[in-house]
């Protein structure tokens, strides 16, 4: 459940992101603010945090802390970002948001090596391929 809450404000953030760049670049050329590249790896990382979310629900937690990885990466990315702009700009107060972000990552992560996680991600297993699991239900012919 984490996973898709981090999700979430990840495409917030990328949305915020996107519309500060874009009063920037009015006052300070096409140049500043936030990328293409950027905005595309931080929608990248939805997807894996959105698709790592559901292979958790069925059992497989690799994919979950292959998105906890690049958010660690992105995080450590606006810190070096947001360290520059905000002692020019606004203060420190700025360097909050990637640690939300880290707090987010960290927690999805570390969730998924408790004990209690690691049992119900045994006990969950891969789901039946469409059709098996009426066809065991079924009564065989001659039986």
């Amino acid at each position: 459940m984490l996973a898709f809450v981090s999700a979430v404000l990840v495409v917030l953030g990328t949305i915020y992101g996107l519309a500060f760049s874009a009063l920037l670049s009015l006052a300070r050329g096409p140049s500043a603010g936030v990328g293409t590249w950027t905005a595309l790896a931080q929608l990248a990382l939805v997807t894996l945090l959105v698709v790592g979310g559901l292979r958790q629900l069925n059992g497989d937690r690799r994919w979950l802390l292959a998105a906890c990885a690049v958010q660690l990466a992105l995080c450590l990315y606006w810190v070096l970002v947001l360290d520059d702009l905000a002692s020019r700009t606004v203060g420190d107060a700025l360097g909050f948001v990637p640690l939300l972000y880290l707090a987010l990552a960290g927690a999805a992560a570390g969730l998924t090596f408790l004990p209690d996680a690691r049992a119900w991600a045994r006990r969950a297993g891969p789901p039946a391929p469409a059709g098996e699991e009426w066809a065991a239900a079924a009564p065989r012919p001659g039986a």
